[in-house]
C-alpha cells in the first residue's frame, strides 16, 4: 500500500482559484481499493511539499505535516493559493534514514500539479477536484 494525494487525480492539472482555502488529502489504499492506516506504508510521517517560489502557495500548517485523523487513514493539509500560477504538490517521508532513492520514488508517485487561477480566470466558479486511487 502506497500513499496518495486521493483529493487531486494523478496527471492531470486542477485549477483552484487563489484565495479561498482548500484542503489536500492524503490516505492510503491496499490493492482491493480499502483504506489503511498511513502509518502502514512505514515511511514514517508524510509532510506535503510544494515547488511554488515565494509563497504561492501557503499551506497550513506551514511545515506541511499532515494533520491525520482519529483512525489514523486520512492525512489532511489545508491550503490556499496567494497568486495565480502554476505549483506543483507532493509527498515526503519525514524519516531521517530514509533513502533518496525512496524520495524520488514516493515524489514521482504522489506527484500533482495545480493551477492557482484569479477569481476573474476561474469565472467565480468553485474550486475543482476529485478523488483518484
Amino acid at each position: 500500500a502506497q500513499p496518495a494525494i486521493t483529493s487531486l487525480v494523478a496527471g492531470q492539472v486542477t485549477a483552484w482559484s487563489v484565495g479561498p482555502s482548500f484542503d489536500i488529502a492524503v490516505s492510503i489504499q491496499d490493492r482491493f481499493g480499502n483504506r489503511v492506516a498511513l502509518s502502514s506504508a512505514g515511511l514514517g510521517p508524510l509532510v506535503l511539499r510544494t515547488d511554488a517560489a515565494h509563497g504561492a502557495l501557503q499551506t497550513q500548517p506551514a511545515d506541511g505535516r499532515l494533520v491525520v485523523d482519529a483512525t489514523g487513514e486520512f492525512g489532511v493539509v489545508g491550503a490556499s493559493g496567494a497568486r495565480p500560477g502554476l505549483a506543483e504538490i507532493w509527498l515526503e517521508a519525514v524519516m531521517h534514514n530514509s533513502s533518496s532513492v525512496v524520495g524520488r520514488e514516493l515524489r514521482a508517485r504522489t506527484s500533482r500539479t495545480l493551477m492557482l487561477a484569479s477569481r476573474e480566470e476561474a469565472g467565480d466558479r468553485p474550486s475543482e477536484g476529485s478523488v483518484s486511487q
